[in-house]
């Protein structure tokens, strides 16, 4: 049986926002520091996943003037603040004013390219668009209905349709020949 690769138009994937490291004698390393934060945040990266890069030594002294290095520290201390004021610990992912300062840079950032950051765009489960989309998505290739099973509830066949969609599609190994299918 055959399957139809392309039932509709793709529609373009978005542009990234993210934008390399602006540190540069001359700028501000606070602006520079919230510009790369909140362009992150506008794709949709996790508050946590950009701590552990800035936060990183090695990020800062590969991207960060060293005469720099205080005021990056007081940003960064600010932008992703560690504890309260009464010393309890602060989860920057899950912390309620955080999140709305998070999604307020994330907007501002995507408000300045004419865009919607990836926060702002809601996707209605139950509308009947949204379901049409996934039941296309999901006929384009049957193999990845088992995507929706709980691995406990896997069969034989099911794991089998999972390793051939990796070696096909992500791997891209010819499941007969054993060499990679890429021209």
């Amino acid at each position: 049986m055959s399957y139809p690769k392309n039932i509709h138009n793709d529609p373009e994937r978005p542009k990234p926002f993210a934008v390399p490291p602006g540190f540069v004698e001359g700028r501000s390393a606070s602006e520079a520091l919230r510009e790369y934060v909140a362009s992150r945040l506008a794709d949709g990266w996790k508050p946590s996943d950009i701590l552990r890069e800035v936060g990183s030594v090695d990020f800062v002294t590969r991207y960060v003037p060293e005469s720099q290095w205080e005021e990056y520290s007081q940003v960064l201390d600010e932008l992703f603040p560690a504890t309260r004021e009464d010393g309890t610990l602060i989860d920057v992912d899950k912390d309620p004013e955080l999140q709305e300062r998070y999604r307020r840079m994330a907007r501002e950032y995507a408000v300045r390219f004419g865009d919607a950051d990836f926060h702002s765009q809601a996707v209605d489960p139950d509308h009947p668009d949204t379901r049409k989309a996934l039941y296309l998505a999901l006929m384009e290739d049957p193999r990845t209905q088992v995507a929706f099973k709980p691995l406990g509830e896997l069969t034989s066949e099911d794991q089998r349709a999972i390793r051939e969609y990796f070696y096909t599609e992500i791997a891209q190994v010819d499941p007969v020949q054993g060499g990679t299918s890429r021209a």
